[in-house]
């Protein structure tokens, strides 16, 4: 599911009529080298960030990525409207990552 966001982002930004448009897109699903998760993210890099947080049982499973998940929702709740964290249950169990954001429910989406 990641992957195909990710594409869909991409293809979307190169169809963008205004020039002056930047979108940076990044992809962060493998810990970072001699780390447990992947490496901060920016929130300062734009005047707007949107976060998404793909949740599953794997993550839930591992207490450092919950903690880094965790840290990203106070970051982005602190900066205000700025930024934001879109959390999207891919299944059920997501949803123990426990986060105040009201969560996306693609796991009961019918396919």
């Amino acid at each position: 599911m990641a992957s195909q966001l990710f594409r869909g982002i991409e293809s979307e930004r190169d169809k963008n009529v205004s020039e002056n448009v930047e979108l940076s897109v990044f992809f962060r699903s493998n810990p970072a080298p001699n780390a447990a998760f992947p490496l901060p993210i920016d929130l300062d890099e734009a005047e707007t960030t949107a976060v998404v947080v793909l949740a599953e049982s794997e993550l839930v499973g591992d207490s450092e990525w919950v903690d880094y998940i965790h840290n990203l929702a106070e970051r982005t709740e602190s900066i205000g409207l700025g930024s934001r964290l879109f959390p999207v249950m891919q299944e059920e169990a997501g949803l123990g990552i426990e986060i105040d954001q009201q969560a996306l429910r693609w796991d009961r989406w019918s396919r």
